[in-house]
């Protein structure tokens, strides 16, 4: 198995979804996560994001975080470039401190795209992952209203994946407040 380059994704990319949930994508976060603690046994790899949820709907991006110390961090990116992992493309890319790299798998016979996150420990984007993540698992009806908000995003005629983002990430601020970790 090995991470393949963005140019060896189809044509027929689905886009921005969301897409009903592949139960493919629990399988494919743990080769993935197999193949990057074969070079680095020492890093804790986390599946996050809606792949991570299952039966959530979402773009279809397997989505992986790796908390690190901030010293850590490029010689942890130098090993995932190593494997196949790639610099972030497209507009306003993260940052050399907080990366997020990209790649695209084959496995069994369909492409995933990959991003993987590396965060330093210290930022509170981590707590927020993993909070978000747990909430999701734990409410239906936050993950009804999570799926209602992606559509209507969508439907608004938004096609850039970095807007995409941004409106979203709106959700769940709103949720973490909820949930009194962001101010």
């Amino acid at each position: 198995m090995e991470i393949l380059p963005l140019e060896a994704r189809p044509r027929t990319h689905k886009g921005l979804g969301p897409h009903e949930q592949d139960p493919k994508f629990a399988d494919v976060a743990e080769r993935v996560v197999a193949l990057i603690r074969e070079q680095r046994p020492d890093l804790v790899v986390d599946h996050v994001g809606s792949t991570a949820v299952p039966g959530l709907a979402g773009r279809g991006v397997v989505d992986l975080m790796i908390a690190a110390d901030p010293g850590e961090i490029p010689a942890i990116t130098d090993s995932l470039l190593g494997i196949g992992f790639q610099q972030q493309t497209g507009r306003d890319p993260f940052p050399a401190t907080r990366p997020m790299l990209e790649g695209i798998i084959d496995h069994e016979g369909a492409v995933f795209d990959l991003h993987c996150h590396v965060i330093p420990t210290d930022d509170p984007e981590v707590v927020w992952q993993r909070a978000f993540l747990d909430r999701l698992r734990e409410d239906a009806a936050l993950r009804d209203a999570y799926v209602a908000e992606k559509r209507r995003i969508v439907q608004t005629g938004v096609t850039d994946s970095l807007d995409y983002s941004t409106l979203k990430d709106e959700f769940v601020e709103r949720v973490l407040r909820d949930m009194g970790l962001r101010s």
